[in-house]
């Protein structure tokens, strides 16, 4: 019944947002959404299966060395109905009781992991909160990262993870006219955007970006208050999931920045050249716009990067592919 009134809700509200504001949300589909995760979410066999599910998928995605790391508690089906789950049993603390050097410690298996989920597999963790992501004390796994409860989880279909790669390296590189293009392709701005209207708005909010995943929300939460901006159903859980993942990195490092550390995985996964989309941003990073030709500091610099070494423009936060790091 309440979902009900939600619906209708939405269904009303969503026409005056509209007509008054700018923004083009589909807010009927984010309450169905929700709803469909709440149901889910309540379907503990089905919690069970999606952590079996989980376990098979990072298992084949996820770099050994960083999956050794990593214990998905494994359900007994057999024990387990819709109201009851039954899984195998550990001793563990929760990630948020740990002192700030041990949290820290778990931050690139922890990013590693939740950007496999996302940017591979594409079938992500809904809920990463302090509870469900634990230190493993004792036994064979003893200083593991432990991961439960898998009621809620979120899917992103091949080619929307595709364009949101190509995306966030239009970002680093603030190639705006190709950000909007990726937004354009994710269906969250219209094809007949006033680019003379967006492109000084994206400089303003994003081109001194703090580069927290809170004030990226932010700013592209008033970049919906000014331009017709769509935001596709599963971005909220998208968003949820990230802002979570953040908390847990600040308690460990305060200075953490965790789209900035999103960078060496995004280069790795262009570098793998799987698709069309990869290859038209490998070449746009690499390839001088106007000779033609190959610029090898470049190619040293992402290189680089794939291995986790980056350097920072002097622009707070951002990234520079141009700028050779000193480790290098």
């Amino acid at each position: 019944k309440d979902l009900y009134v939600l619906r209708r809700l939405a269904d009303v509200g969503q026409t005056l947002v509209r007509r008054f504001l700018a923004d083009q949300s589909d807010y009927v589909a984010f309450v169905e959404t929700f709803a469909e995760g709440l149901y889910t979410e309540l379907d503990f066999r089905n919690e069970a299966l999606n952590a079996i599910r989980m376990e098979q998928l990072m298992s084949a995605k996820t770099m050994p060395e960083v999956w050794d790391a990593v214990v998905i508690p494994c359900p007994l089906l057999e024990q387990s109905t819709r109201k009851v789950m039954t899984s195998k049993w550990i001793n563990a603390v929760k990630l948020s009781n740990l002192p700030p050097a041990e949290i820290k410690e778990f931050l690139p298996v922890l990013l590693e992991v939740f950007l496999t989920q996302i940017l591979e597999i594409g079938f992500f963790h809904g809920d990463p909160h302090p509870g469900n992501l634990m230190k493993i004390t004792d036994g064979p796994d003893r200083g593991k990262l432990a991961i439960l409860d898998f009621g809620l989880v979120g899917q992103i279909p091949q080619k929307d993870r595709d364009i949101i790669v190509a995306g966030v390296l239009h970002l680093y590189t603030q190639n705006w006219e190709s950000f909007i293009d990726d937004y354009v392709a994710l269906g969250a701005l219209a094809e007949d955007t006033d680019r003379g209207l967006l492109i000084p708005i994206l400089e303003r909010l994003l081109g001194n970006s703090s580069a927290t995943f809170q004030t990226f929300q932010q700013d592209m939460l008033k970049i919906n208050l000014e331009v017709k901006f769509a935001i596709p159903p599963y971005v909220s859980l998208l968003a949820k999931s990230f802002t979570s993942l953040e908390g847990i990195a600040l308690q460990g490092d305060p200075g953490y920045q965790i789209i900035q550390q999103t960078y060496p995985f995004i280069v790795r996964k262009l570098l793998k050249n799987e698709s069309r989309q990869s290859f038209a941003v490998l070449r746009e990073l690499l390839y001088d716009s106007q000779t033609q030709r190959l610029q090898p500091q470049r190619l040293s610099t992402m290189l680089q990067a794939s291995l986790g070494i980056v350097a920072r423009s002097g622009k707070s936060g951002l990234l520079d592919s141009d700028i050779v790091p000193e480790e290098g």
